[in-house]
């Protein structure tokens, strides 16, 4: 398992998430990722205290202050459209009940695949598959192993409400989603790329966004799948059902791109404007899909 790493710095050393400034905060709960440890996201509690160990680094975890703290959704990264990580409807938190006494921890998890996107939150959520159905606070993770799991916030023990797979397995509900004719489907490796700012593989990268209107989240998977002894390297976005984890309608394909070319490599003629220039088509490979994804008048923004 690799280490850990979300929303790090160029360098891939320093989280951006920290105690100060992740929207967890207003939700009594907080995001914490250190890149020396392996990758397992931890939900804490007032309930456990006394079980908790300090480990000298800090595992990615998920804090609960106390139960009486009303959840609050997180929707996309850092809260809102302007990013700005504040949850202006907490009353309950201050300086004197945020304390070694109220926080413990209460499980952790695998999961597959680094997470470099910011987990998310839905409170209400009627899940309708799995052994765990009726209504659940959520948190969503996405990972670059291009998994998606929905786990229930409120849960004593690690509790899996549903997981969706972008790749060619038994997770994939929608496998008709990936390229006719296929042998294989895995996320990109990191050496097909030529940056490596992001190690392993590549899948998941940006953080989704939910529209609690419709229960439905979007993402952007990145892909590499073999069809006829040819790689092909594809982004698609996908509007996943919140209650399921399967589509709520086929995917968007953003890019199908064959070969290894270096940069340029990709120049075709301006086949809108008769210009006659040489221009850059999108590149699935080389295009990195970084950016938080934003919902703005019912239209998905991808960056």
């Amino acid at each position: 398992m690799p280490p850990a790493a979300a929303e790090f710095g160029g360098d891939g050393r320093r989280p951006l998430v920290s105690r100060c400034d992740h929207p967890f905060i207003g939700l009594s709960r907080l995001l914490v990722l250190n890149p020396t440890e392996h990758l397992s996201m931890s939900w804490l509690s007032s309930r456990a205290v006394r079980r908790r160990n300090s480990p000298r680094h800090a595992r990615p975890a998920l804090l609960e202050l106390e139960p009486r703290v009303n959840p609050t959704n997180v929707l996309q990264y850092h809260m809102d459209a302007l990013s700005n990580g504040l949850n202006n409807t907490e009353t309950t938190l201050t300086r004197n009940n945020v304390n070694s006494t109220l926080f413990g921890k209460l499980w952790h998890v695998q999961v597959q695949g680094q997470v470099y996107a910011e987990p998310l939150v839905e409170t209400g959520v009627n899940i309708t598959v799995g052994a765990n159905r009726g209504v659940h606070n959520v948190v969503f993770v996405a990972t670059e192993h291009d998994q998606l799991y929905a786990y229930d916030g409120d849960a004593a023990a690690p509790t899996l409400l549903w997981q969706r797979s972008f790749l060619s397995d038994a997770l994939n509900t929608n496998p008709s989603d990936l390229l006719a004719g296929n042998t294989g489907v895995t996320a990109v490796p990191q050496v097909d790329v030529i940056s490596s700012n992001i190690t392993v593989e590549i899948g998941i990268t940006g953080t989704p966004v939910i529209d609690p209107n419709t229960g439905t989240i979007y993402l952007v998977a990145k892909t590499a799948e073999t069809v006829g002894g040819t790689k092909h390297y594809v982004q698609r976005l996908y509007a996943v059902n919140i209650q399921t984890g399967a589509d709520r309608t086929a995917p968007y394909l953003l890019g199908d791109t064959t070969g290894l070319g270096p940069y340029g490599a990709e120049a075709i003629t301006d086949p809108y404007n008769g210009t006659g220039r040489a221009v850059v088509q999108f590149n699935a490979l080389r295009e990195a899909q970084r950016p938080a994804l934003d919902l703005a008048n019912g239209v998905v923004y991808i960056g």
